[in-house]
């Protein structure tokens, strides 16, 4: 990131290529999607992408999943231990979330977390930020949107 980087600042990170750059090629990312319904519910996704959209101190993302279980009966599989070849794959799926941070003179600023859960942690999406993700949704998977 430039040192003058300001804001609105649009970043893409691919996770296979970073994990390759971080020597973990075999490697995965992998998020449980309901954890507090792990009683009842098996919901784990594979993060391929991450894309975002940086302004006005937060930043909407979008992320490009693949449903390793979806839904699944949390009996059926160890969340802790499985092979991604042992199970149904649902892609693509996104999802829109917003984290509290942004970027300023080429840093990052504010704690880059998500909000605290309330009725209204849904990502509101201005229309640039919406041109950026509908854009990185056709590049990624073309046949998606029509």
């Amino acid at each position: 990131m430039a040192a003058d980087q300001g804001e609105p600042h649009q970043w893409h990170l691919d996770v296979r290529s970073a994990l390759t750059r971080a020597e973990q090629p075999d490697s995965t990312l992998v998020i449980d999607l309901k954890p507090k319904q792990r009683k009842t519910n098996l919901s784990l996704y594979e993060i391929k992408d991450v894309w975002g959209h940086s302004e006005a101190d937060w930043t909407p993302i979008l992320l490009h999943l693949r449903g390793l279980f979806v839904d699944a009966d949390p009996g059926s599989f160890d969340r802790r231990e499985f092979e991604i070849g042992d199970h149904e794959r649902n892609d693509p799926i996104y999802e829109f979330l917003y984290l509290l941070g942004s970027v300023s003179e080429g840093k990052l600023t504010g704690k880059w977390i998500p909000p605290p859960a309330s009725p209204t942690n849904g990502a509101l999406l201005w229309p640039c930020a919406l041109k950026y993700f509908v854009d990185c949704i056709r590049k990624r998977t073309p046949r998606v949107l029509c």
